[in-house]
């Protein structure tokens, strides 16, 4: 095996999107590019997620990862590797953020899914 993913038991393997994966464990995500593997957890500096016990991810057509917990939604920008938040005149939003999210989805048309609690949400993703 050419490249070998050695972290502790992996959760979830999410999606595969060009030659990209990402997977998840006890440990945040790991993504891999085809070329090296890049951690996001609770402790990582550029990108630090909310909780290393993601329920579901995805990325938009933008090119920035949704990732879903029960401590809220986590946005990394994968070109630069940072955490980026969507502009809200009104921080609806990034209050939005913080609910506790069981699920995700992004539909063929770029809407993102969202349910938190008993309640679904549509999100209209945009480039900015």
């Amino acid at each position: 095996m050419k490249h070998e993913y050695k972290k502790p038991v992996v959760k979830l393997i999410d999606y595969a999107y060009q030659e990209q994966v990402v997977a998840s464990s006890s440990e945040g995500i790991t993504r891999y590019d085809g070329y090296e593997y890049i951690s996001f957890n609770m402790g990582t500096e550029r990108a630090k997620l909310r909780s290393n016990f993601i329920h579901k991810l995805c990325e938009d057509r933008f090119g920035r990862l949704w990732i879903a917990s029960g401590e809220g939604i986590d946005i990394i920008d994968l070109k630069q590797l940072v955490n980026t938040q969507i502009p809200d005149a009104t921080n609806q939003f990034a209050s939005f953020c913080n609910l506790p999210v069981s699920h995700l989805w992004l539909s063929s048309a770029g809407n993102l899914w969202i349910c938190s609690g008993n309640k679904l949400f549509k999100v209209t993703v945009g480039s900015d």
